[in-house]
């Protein structure tokens, strides 16, 4: 993972490549970049060499790092909160309802816990699960107690499924395009609609990420996901309504182009998040695999934090970075 003379890319900067052994000794690493909003740490650094989940402060880092080194190329880039909070009912984590009577016991002590249990019961559960007519019996041990349970009738109940009104956070919308507006340094909504591109990383129940792409002059939305081979029907009607809100006029004109691009562990769709919107920056036809993804991973991230957290990385240093470690 060595990066070779990484110092003679730019004369009139001095680069320091770090080996990752060493990086705890220099200042720079742990002083907030100003520039890209994160701070490159320890941690930062930690979590991309050791195969762990990206976090929303890398994507910020490496969104805006793209952003400032392709200026000639015009993406409009959301923060990772925006669909949190434009579509917070079908993104927010939710928690399974589920009745396993030995975990239960193992967990509560049933003698003390029984009023407390009781009133649980009535008030959350009565409307979804009933109990009813001979389907089992279970015997458990808690504190030296014997315990049985019958079950005699399940039934479960689905949960109506959610009007648009609840789907869709549209009052906040009008704020939160501002919001991105600003961030990319934009006069306002309208200025939206003048990009190329609207790049949305989005989190789905806090555990992965996939990425929207829409492409403005080409009519186009692009939809990935490296995990999943189905399109969230959600997410295409609430980029209708972005499209809308900008001041598109024929929305429905728009085509829907799926990347289906295969991660092979759990760990990697923050990578393959990022790696679409730097290839739309670098205009690559969407061709790359977990191969290319390790790589990333294993050194170019890497390398581009540790410069980044010193210069700021044009499109000729980054490109050169990404060589250079593919060596």
């Amino acid at each position: 993972m060595t990066l070779k003379k990484i110092e003679d890319l730019q004369e009139t900067h001095k680069i320091v490549y770090v080996p990752p052994i060493n990086y705890r000794k220099y200042s720079m690493i742990n002083e907030r970049n100003s520039l890209y909003g994160v701070t490159i740490d320890f941690r930062f650094l930690e979590e991309i060499l050791t195969n762990q989940y990206l976090a929303s402060s890398h994507l910020l880092f490496y969104c805006n790092l793209f952003r400032h080194a392709y200026q000639n190329i015009k993406i409009a880039i959301a923060q990772c909160y925006f669909f949190a909070e434009y579509m917070e009912a079908s993104t927010k984590q939710i928690d399974n309802l589920m009745l396993d009577t030995q975990l239960f016991a193992k967990n509560y002590d049933i003698d003390h816990k029984t009023d407390q249990l009781n009133q649980k019961s009535s008030s959350e559960l009565q409307n979804q699960i009933t109990i009813p007519q001979n389907l089992g019996v279970n015997n458990i041990t808690s504190n030296n107690k014997q315990w049985t349970f019958q079950i005699t009738n399940i039934s479960v109940v689905k949960n109506n499924p959610l009007q648009n009104k609840e789907k869709y956070n549209v009052s906040k919308l009008e704020t939160l395009l501002t919001q991105m507006a600003s961030q990319n340094d934009l006069k306002d909504i309208q200025s939206l609609n003048q990009q190329e591109y609207l790049f949305f990383p989005i989190n789905q129940q806090n555990n992965h990420w996939i990425s929207l792409i829409i492409c403005l002059k080409e009519k186009k939305i692009r939809y990935f996901d490296s995990y999943n081979s189905h399109t969230n029907q959600d997410i295409i009607k609430a980029a209708m309504e972005i499209l809308k809100f900008i001041g598109v006029t024929m929305p429905s004109e728009y085509t829907i182009s799926t990347h289906y691009n295969k991660q092979d562990n759990g760990f990697d769709c923050g990578i393959f998040t990022l790696i679409s919107l730097l290839y739309t920056y670098q205009r690559l036809p969407y061709n790359y695999n977990q191969q290319l993804v390790t790589k990333y991973r294993q050194s170019i991230l890497y390398n581009l934090a540790i410069v980044g957290s010193q210069i700021q990385v044009n499109q000729e240093l980054l490109e050169k970075i990404i060589q250079l470690s593919m060596l």
